[in-house]
């Protein structure tokens, strides 16, 4: 199952949002989902961000970081592509989402990240 998900950065800030994940806890990641049949990563990302987070992204601003491998904690095989997206002005986040602008620092200092993204936040935002 092909997964995309994509740091949003305003400035030094990246958007991370709440989500109930497999094992029926709550974790932050990244605004992130599956690639529907028949449907390319980019269009993967305008749908999911647009669903989560309430914004319109421009497909030519984005640019593809790196692809991983994982197997979930029902050992559901992804493939998972990250995207990177700077946008100028923050938006408005989706009321309905439990979402924040964070940076490197502060993210990592969370005890309830989702399993691999201290080091994907390593990988993308270096000090």
């Amino acid at each position: 199952m092909k997964v995309v998900n994509c740091f949003l950065f305003s400035g030094s800030e990246f958007l991370i949002v709440k989500r109930l994940q497999e094992c029926n806890i709550y974790a932050w990641d990244l605004p992130a989902g599956k690639v529907d049949s028949g449907e390319d990563d980019i269009s993967a990302l305008e749908r999911i961000v647009c669903k989560e987070v309430g914004l319109q992204l421009q497909p030519t601003d984005l640019n593809k970081s790196k692809n991983y491998s994982f197997v979930s904690q029902r050992g559901n095989k992804y493939k998972l592509v990250n995207y990177c997206l700077n946008i100028a002005d923050r938006t408005e986040i989706n009321p309905s989402m439990e979402a924040e602008w964070t940076n490197r620092a502060s993210c990592l200092k969370k005890d309830n990240l989702i399993k691999n993204l201290a080091t994907l936040v390593k990988e993308v935002n270096p000090k």
